[in-house]
Formats: C-alpha cells, structure tokens, sequence
C-alpha cells in the first residue's frame, strides 16, 4: 500500500514538472505568431525606420508653398509630413508633434490614416495646429519637430521646419 501511494504521489510530481516546463517555455514577451518562442516579432526582422519625405503645408484649407510660412493668429494651419516607409508598418504606430520646446505630442496612426498600397511613401498624415480659429500661439517665430515610429518601434531621425505668427491687419 505504501508503494502504491509513493508511485502515485512520484508521477503525480513528474506531470505537475512536466506541465510547470511547458507553461514557462511559453511565457515571456513572445509576441509572435510562432512556436519558436523568442521575444522577437518575425514581422520586425530586418525591419527599417521610417522616414519624414518632407512637408505639406495648409493655411485656411488653401495648400501652400510658400515659404518662409507666415501665418496670422487667427488663421487656421495645418501641415502634413510626408513619410517614407519601406516596410508599410505605419499601422499601429506612432506619429510625434513637438511644437516649440513643448512636450512631444502622441498621434497615434490607425489604419484608416495611412494607405496599406506599396510604395507607402509621399504619403501624410494631417495635423492642425490650434483649431479653426487659429494657431493659439504667440506672435512670432515657431518650431515644429516631427517623427514617425512604426509598429515595430523602429523611429524615423526628426525633421523640423520653421513659421511665424503675425498679428492681422
């Protein structure tokens, strides 16, 4: 009877090990579709950042390319960067928005903002700065920093361009 209940309670414990192995081989941040069980997402293997491809620029819906930008307070002005992106992983990411020495803004890019068509480049997402009634800033000289983060978390280098706020006549 002894033997028979330390068989027992000995392949009892041999499962639960056996069982205890398998959960922690999955565990971790495997965040791939893959049995291989690595922390890397086989869709960001040899992945590339993105690019900013320059700027479009509009002032009260009217495109513009003049520059210097000059904008009056009560003008409402957007712009858009275009981006380059090898790997069409926009989806999902992140555009970021820093306005002067502000805190960068968070823009979070969804699938109906960027097109899933190869070549995914020359392409923007459209952002305004203020609202309808204008800019919300000061009079004078502002900065605006871009960049891109695919979904892979691969960051585009900032890209930068200048206007100034004046007061209406």
């Amino acid at each position: 009877m002894k033997t028979k209940f330390w068989l027992i309670l000995g392949l009892s414990a041999i499962l639960i090990a056996s069982f205890m192995a398998i959960v922690a081989c999955d565990e971790g941040d495997d965040d791939d579709d893959d049995d291989d069980d690595d922390d890397d997402d086989d869709d960001c293997t040899d992945n590339s950042p993105p690019g900013v491809n320059g700027f479009l620029y509009w002032i009260n819906d009217q495109a513009t390319t003049t520059t210097p930008l000059v904008i009056d307070t009560d003008d409402k002005f957007e712009f858009g960067p275009l981006y380059l992106d090898l790997e069409c992983n926009l989806v999902g990411g992140t555009l970021w928005v820093q306005v002067d020495a502000f805190d960068w803004v968070e823009i979070p890019i969804e699938s109906g903002d960027v097109s899933p068509d190869l070549p995914c480049q020359d392409e923007y997402i459209r952002v305004i700065i203020g609202d309808e009634t204008g800019t919300g800033l000061e009079v004078g000289d502002h900065g605006v920093n871009v960049q891109y983060e695919d979904n892979c978390g691969a960051i585009s280098d900032p890209d930068s361009f200048d206007f100034e706020v004046i007061n209406p006549l």
